[in-house]
């Protein structure tokens, strides 16, 4: 079965102003576990309740097109299987 993780995370507007966006998705790309968490502890937990960064990422079947499940991102073995991640406001 050929599958697919794909991570959803949040920047309200923010980190894609002050450079994190770019920093976050380098260190996802790079399956960089500490780079990401350094930032991602640098935002959560936030006063305001926003989510940044979701504990969880989905993993699809692209063979059928079909969602198989969800992974706990904050493993760093299921981190590195992130093959896409994109970001928006929130």
């Amino acid at each position: 079965m050929n599958t697919s993780v794909l991570y959803y995370w949040y920047d309200h507007l923010l980190l894609r102003e002050n450079g994190d966006a770019e920093n976050v998705t380098d260190a996802i790309n790079r399956h960089d576990f500490d780079a990401f968490k350094r930032i991602r502890d640098k935002y959560q937990p936030n006063k305001n309740g926003w989510v940044y960064f979701p504990d969880t990422a989905s993993v699809w079947n692209e063979d059928t097109g079909e969602l198989i499940g969800q992974i706990d991102i904050n493993e760093p073995e299921n981190f590195a299987r992130i093959t896409f991640n994109e970001y928006e406001c929130g």
